[in-house]
């Protein structure tokens, strides 16, 4: 039994415009769509005995970012108002309940899962390239009210971080190593973790989907913890311990970690255990200046978290890694004679 599905894309690309480095940024983001129309023309999930088989073109993307650089090259508008971004899905049940896989509302949940699949290979091979913040399904059940509010701001931040030359920041690695790594995880519909590399990618996609805020900071630590093996309340200076064998940093490095981390850390434990003076939720600055300048810091040291977890995950990639084992070594120390 076979189903279309649609979506609609929304405003897509990066925030940026024709800002920075924009021809070679472009460029990239035009050479990781084409890639991904061969890594994710088709796949397939596993649920309650079915095979669920998903095919898509997204070479309507790779076209929409082709068209934006060359709009850039002859100083043109950089966006479409007209812009018909839908792609089709084509959704195949195989064996398993028949009461099931006459619903269409069922086919779409596979369609979702592979919207976030996409979403986390691409921006942890390059970030900021794949952005689904305005998509919402198009078979007229759905509004903008209902955006799927999957947002690659924070990734986009990261990159610029990076190109700034900041030692913490997300950087570029071929999506083909990304795939493969995610592809083994063997994820496939699962809704609730049962490991820890698990629980960090879906506290990273949880940031992903809400308003980067001091609530974040909760998310990135579950991450953190939960990539670095870091038990409830052990000691700080284990967790950077841990990252600084995983990132192979420096003396300098490490002190600058040190630093960022901390703010990172008392904002959480204000905010969990107490002190963290709370916003009103209007958060109107015309009201009360210090709204915005204090709103201004926590971003700051949110930012720095949020690399940290997708730096962490990076590097596991790069080093075909699914997690870390701290062990703890004990000497005996020898009787002097």
């Amino acid at each position: 039994m076979k189903y279309e599905v649609v979506i609609e894309l929304g405003r897509i690309g990066r925030t940026w415009g024709y800002d920075l480095e924009w021809e070679s940024i472009c460029k990239a983001d035009i050479e990781i769509w084409k890639a991904a129309e061969r890594l994710f023309s088709k796949k397939s999930y596993f649920h309650e005995n079915m095979e669920i088989g998903i095919s898509v073109d997204i070479g309507l993307i790779t076209k929409w970012y082709e068209g934006f650089y060359e709009r850039g090259l002859h100083k043109a508008s950089g966006y479409l108002e007209n812009w018909d971004g839908k792609l089709i899905f084509t959704v195949e049940f195989l064996g398993g309940d028949n009461e099931k896989k006459k619903n269409h509302h069922y086919a779409r949940h596979f369609v979702e899962k592979f919207v976030y699949d996409i979403f986390i290979v691409m921006n942890l091979s390059l970030p900021g390239s794949c952005e689904f913040l305005n998509l919402i399904f198009g078979d007229g059940s759905y509004s903008q009210k209902d955006r799927l509010l999957l947002s690659s701001y924070n990734f986009e931040n990261g990159y610029l971080a990076f190109l700034n030359g900041n030692s913490i920041a997300p950087k570029v690695i071929p999506i083909e190593k990304t795939f493969s790594w995610y592809e083994s995880l063997g994820l496939s519909v699962k809704q609730k973790s049962d490991s820890n590399l698990e629980s960090a990618i879906f506290a990273l996609l949880h940031i992903c989907k809400s308003n980067m805020d001091v609530t974040s900071v909760v998310w990135m630590f579950h991450a953190l913890e939960a990539i670095y093996k870091a038990r409830v309340g052990e000691n700080f200076t284990n967790l950077i311990h841990r990252m600084v064998f995983l990132f192979g940093f420096d003396d300098r490095e490490e002190k600058f970690l040190k630093r960022e981390l901390r703010k990172i850390y008392d904002l959480r434990s204000s905010f969990v255990h107490g002190g963290y003076k709370i916003y009103h939720p209007m958060e109107n600055e015309q009201l009360d200046s210090r709204v915005s300048e204090y709103r201004y810091q926590e971003y700051e040291a949110c930012e720095v978290g949020f690399n940290l977890v997708v730096l962490s995950l990076q590097r596991l990639i790069e080093m075909e890694w699914v997690g870390i084992e701290p062990r703890e070594e004990i000497l005996g120390v020898p009787l002097k004679k």
